[in-house]
This record gives C-alpha cells, structure tokens and sequence, in this order.
C-alpha cells in the first residue's frame, strides 16, 4: 500500500499543523511495515521536513497554495495521487480535500472554529472554508480528528454520519519534558532578557485565543504577584487589539509579547514558566496545554470544547469569559507553591496518556481498511 500525505505545512516556521504532520509521519514511518509512505507539498516556500529528510520522499509543487485550491476548487484537476506519483491513500492534512483519480480520501479535521466560534476567526477563514466544508466532509472517504469535541461539532453541525468520523488524540513532541538539567531559566534570561517569573501563553494572536480575559485577569492580580505574563506566538488578525487591550488597562512592561519562538527553545520556555495559561473560547485540541504539562508547567484553561479533554484532572478549568474566576485562579496557583508542585506532577500524569505512536497507529487503521475497500476497476475512478 502507498499512502501520500499532504506536508505542505511543514514549513521553517512550523506552527500547530504543521506539528501534526510532521509528528503524524515521523511515527507512521516508524511503523509502517509494508506500508510505503510519500508526501505531496504545494508551496512556494521551502519545505523544512527534519528527520523526514531522506526517509520519506516528497514531490514539491512550487506554486503558491492558495492558487492549487483555487484551480482545484474550480477545475477539479489535476488529481493529488497523479501528481504525487499515484498512491492508494492520499491523506488531506489540513482541511482542504483535492481531486484524486483512484485514491481514497482522508481529511484531518482539526476543528471547526469558523462554524462554531466565527465572531472570534478571522473572516480570510470563516467564509471559504464554511462554505467548503461541506463538500470535504463530503467527499472524504474517511474523516480524522483528535478530539471528541471535534467529532461532536462535525456530527452536529454538519450531520456528519459518525462511522465516517476516527479520533485519535495527538500529543506533544519528545522535545517537552521536565528541566531536569536545570537550564532553562538561564537559557530564557540569556535568550530574551527574562530574569524574574512570569505566566505564560502560547498561541496566535488572535480573538479566539482570548487575549482581553486574560490580560483583565491578569491586570487585577498584578499588584498581587511579581510576575510578567510572556505572550508567545505569532502576531495574527487580532494582534492591535490586543496591543490596544494591554495599553488601556496599564500593563505597560508587564506583558511582553515575543511573537513566534523557536522549536529548540519552545521547551525552556514552558521549563521556566510558574503557569500556563490558555482561556481560548474554542480548542480543536490545545496542544501548547499538553506540551505544558509535558513540561510540569501547571496549567489553567477554559472548561470549552477539548480543552476539559486534554487537562482532564491535572488542571483548572474555568468560564472562558469569567475574568474574575481566572483571576482567582491565577493567583491561587501563583502563591501557593504546594499546590503548583501537585498540579505539576499531575500535569506529567495526564499528559503521558497521549501518544503520538498511538495516534499514528489508529491513523494507519484507517488507511489499511480504505485500501481494503480498493475494487477492481477503481483505477478508472474519478472523485472530483
């Protein structure tokens, strides 16, 4: 069996996606047994693949992703499996489902914020990808994601019949483990300038992450604690609000925004950090909360969606809109050293429950029964 994935998100500067694919195939070739493994990009950036390279080929499209949609979208050619050399399975990793000759579909959802959370998206999002949607699911022979909240939007908002739809929860990269070393603070004050504690958060800038909470929460236990609260992650749609947030409640200096961090250094951050802190309105899954606990960084998020899935018991959980609550709970974590020492180690607890291996082999499952489901005569298929 061939299988070809979509790794056009495997860019330099890999965010959440780009995470799943990257892990997704590392584990699936450490595998995949007879199974032969390719990827199909289409980007005119370069494609940054790790320790990918050299173990699973990949055919490069250079043209701007955005203009294949639009031709795929529009035309229906040409086919994904022709251009990636012919493959039983094509997986579609980032939402978008292309035309295929012979091969079956699968469609990674990661979540469906544009249709359940649209006030908090960005509006380039919310209208091509809600009025694609349908179609994907649609034309997918078979549906991932990684969180039971994400199989319940699919089946209640799109009617989705649920034998289409396979969880399997991802985790955290191997790089996200306790500072046993004892280096991170120095490598954060060295690196960024950061020499006292500081909370932390890791995301997009942007509404659905709910920055305002967090910095009302924060603003009304400053006085109370030492800390910065450090905003990691790219500068998204939302960013000058933000910004505008932080100057009208006079948090000056004490918020520092550091855009995006890089992989070899993400892990010290959350070593150094006292708390991480996610309140988004809306998580697919919340994959900084895992590499978090990974980490023993105690964490406090919001009780929506996946997030209760993730934190399970390890955490707090609080009304994503409750400044007050968050505040509280902030301050309970921040002052009570017992008590961050016990969230940590349930932190580990929980967070050793998810496994990439695990999901790679649930993933690998479902191309085996599609592939399967391959009849004489399907070569001479069409899905458009």
């Amino acid at each position: 069996m061939r299988v070809v994935m979509d790794v056009t998100p495997l860019t330099v500067r890999r965010t959440g996606v780009g995470t799943y694919v990257y892990n997704l195939a590392k584990h699936l070739l450490a595998q995949s047994g007879d199974t032969e493994y390719a990827g199909l990009a289409v980007t005119k950036r370069r494609s940054e693949l790790g320790e990918l390279a050299g173990r699973m080929p990949v055919r490069r499209i250079p043209v701007p992703t955005r203009a294949m949609y639009w031709i795929w979208d529009r035309f229906g050619v040409p086919s994904a499996d022709r251009l990636s050399g012919g493959c039983d399975v094509f997986h579609a990793t980032n939402f978008f489902v292309p035309p295929t000759h012979r091969a079956k579909r699968v469609v990674t959802i990661h979540d469906l914020s544009f249709l359940a959370a649209p006030q908090y998206s960005s509006p380039r999002i919310v209208k091509p990808f809600s009025r694609l949607i349908r179609r994907f699911v649609d034309v997918a022979d078979a549906i991932m994601v990684y969180s039971d909240s994400t199989r319940r939007d699919l089946i209640e908002r799109l009617d989705v019949n649920e034998t289409m739809i396979h969880v399997a929860p991802i985790s955290a990269d191997e790089r996200f483990v306790p500072d046993l070393a004892g280096c991170a603070r120095r490598i954060i004050s060295e690196k960024y300038g950061i020499l006292g504690p500081y909370v932390l958060f890791v995301g997009a800038v942007e509404p659905r992450k709910n920055l305002d909470t967090l910095f009302e929460s924060f603003a009304a236990i400053r006085n109370d604690i030492p800390h910065l609260l450090v905003v990691a992650g790219p500068r998204a749609w939302g960013y000058e609000t933000a910004r505008a947030t932080q100057e009208r409640l006079g948090l000056g200096d004490r918020v520092r925004f550091m855009d995006y961090v890089p992989d070899d250094v993400l892990p010290a951050l959350y070593q150094s950090a006292d708390l991480f802190v996610l309140p988004s309105h809306y998580e697919g899954f919340g994959i900084p909360l895992l590499e978090a606990m990974r980490c023993g960084c105690p964490v406090v998020a919001a009780d929506n969606s996946s997030q209760p899935e993730v934190v399970g018991d390890a955490g707090i959980l609080v009304p994503a809109t409750d400044v007050d609550a968050l505040a509280e709970s902030m301050l309970s974590v921040l002052t009570d050293e017992t008590r961050r020492a016990d969230m940590s180690r349930r932190g580990l607890e929980r967070s050793a429950t998810f496994s990439w291996a695990e999901c790679a082999r649930r993933t690998a499952e479902v191309y085996q029964a599609l592939a399967g489901r391959l009849g004489p005569g399907s070569a001479d298929v069409t899905h458009g």
